[in-house]
């Protein structure tokens, strides 16, 4: 872990997600674990950050806490521009499509690759 480790958890405790139940834990437990978890497999420093952040703005399944969108740019001068842009596209993104892909280990459908603007 870095020495903005904890700068990045004050950031989510000052929001109250400490307080937010999340998969029998509390939501922060869950983000830094996912930090914890991608940091021994090898992840880089940035994502590593981009999954501690990786349903900030909730999710098409978790919408415990939703961060709103306005405050992007706070968030990516925290995290980095990359990290927060993967962050937000992890948010966004279609769950059932992403699962059924990865089930029947399809090839993804061809056509443009197109990521919201960042704000």
């Amino acid at each position: 872990m870095t020495k903005d480790f904890k700068r990045l958890t004050d950031f989510l405790v000052g929001l109250g997600i400490e307080k937010i139940d999340h998969t029998q834990k509390s939501y922060l437990a869950h983000l830094i674990g996912v930090y914890r978890l991608m940091e021994a497999q090898g992840c880089t420093e940035e994502l590593c950050r981009a999954g501690m952040f990786h349903s900030i703005y909730g999710t098409e399944r978790f919408r415990g806490f939703t961060l709103p969108p306005e405050r992007r740019p706070e968030v990516r001068a925290l995290i980095g521009e990359r990290a927060e842009q993967l962050a937000y596209l992890n948010c966004l993104m279609d769950r059932s499509t992403l699962d059924r892909v990865v089930k029947e280990d399809l090839e993804p459908e061809p056509g443009p690759v197109t990521s919201p603007p960042l704000m």
